[in-house]
């Protein structure tokens, strides 16, 4: 979800290295910055490329080659694509707030917290954030948002997830001897986790069965 949900998480984003550091002079004056990445880990990519019928809308005979309705997360009905942040779209980009922690210029990169992105993510541009350009007083928002935005799941670790995460601190990437923080980070993360209830039963379900259950994190 957001990062704004998830302020302790941390990031570093790392220029390519045919643009120059000096692109980030000035940088340091803003608070935040705008995100405009690629879902490059989106699942169903190949299914989006097919063209498709979709019956119940599609009189005319036309092919689309993407799902127009999804169920955003925490709803039980479906809802336009272009009204939801699902990063299934018929373009997978996204945007991102995210907070600068440090404009690192000597290692060709920004030091970010309280965002979405994953490791790995493609990074196609970075904009600041200006309140008078970025936000507007006479907004409006569907019911539905308003009524789940807080929602958050009950997070409970077993005692010896901490002795585990003793043991890997020096490995860490964003988190490097840093125990607390990641505890933090990750409990957040995971109270927003936004996957369906039929991916969460199934991933309790493999967790039980000893099956491995991956959570990309740091």
């Amino acid at each position: 979800r957001q990062g704004l949900l998830v302020p302790s998480s941390k990031a570093t984003l790392v220029l390519a290295s045919n643009i120059s550091p000096e692109s980030l002079d000035g940088l340091e004056e803003f608070s935040h910055v705008w995100i405009t990445f690629k879902f490059h880990l989106n699942t169903n990519t190949l299914k989006e490329s097919k063209a498709f019928n979709i019956n119940d809308n599609n009189k005319d005979g036309r092919k689309y080659t993407f799902t127009a309705k999804i169920v955003p997360p925490m709803l039980k009905e479906k809802k336009g694509v272009f009204a939801t942040r699902s990063p299934h779209r018929p373009n997978p980009i996204g945007v991102t707030l995210a907070k600068i922690d440090k404009v690192d210029k000597l290692n060709h990169c920004l030091r970010l917290s309280a965002c979405d992105l994953v490791d790995g993510t493609p990074v196609l541009d970075i904009k600041p954030y200006v309140p008078s350009y970025d936000s507007s007083i006479n907004y409006k928002i569907p019911q539905w948002i308003e009524e789940t935005i807080d929602t958050r799941n009950t997070v409970i670790f077993l005692p010896s997830i901490i002795n585990d995460v003793i043991k890997l601190q020096k490995k860490l990437k964003q988190f490097k001897n840093n125990v607390d923080g990641y505890m933090i980070a990750l409990r957040e993360t995971l109270e927003v986790d936004v996957r369906s209830k039929f991916q969460t039963k199934r991933r309790i379900e493999d967790a039980t069965k000893g099956i491995c259950v991956e959570v990309p994190f740091d």
